[in-house]
């Protein structure tokens, strides 16, 4: 991962600029650092079609229908993916 935008303090001062290259050593410095978050690069959206990921949810689902805590987690899970698309 790289950042997609500039890490700042809570002053304003760049602490990583744009385009570093984010390693497990770097995300754990920044957690020491109080940081609140940061902007990576990457995809803005789901990589998939709704219906494909709907559908994907179906499948691994198909086999526990009967288990009401599973349904329960698979209306969340459902819940979600629909969110995603929302916006998009």
């Amino acid at each position: 991962m790289k950042l997609a935008k500039p890490v700042t303090n809570k002053g304003g001062a760049v602490m990583l600029a744009e385009d570093t290259e984010l390693t497990v050593a770097l995300i754990d410095k920044m957690r020491g650092m109080d940081i609140q978050g940061a902007f990576v690069q990457g995809l803005s959206g789901p990589a998939a079609p709704k219906d494909e990921m709907l559908s994907g949810l179906e499948d691994r689902f198909a086999g526990v229908s009967n288990e009401p805590r599973l349904a329960v987690l698979k209306r969340i899970m459902r819940d979600h993916l629909e969110g995603l698309y929302e916006h998009g």
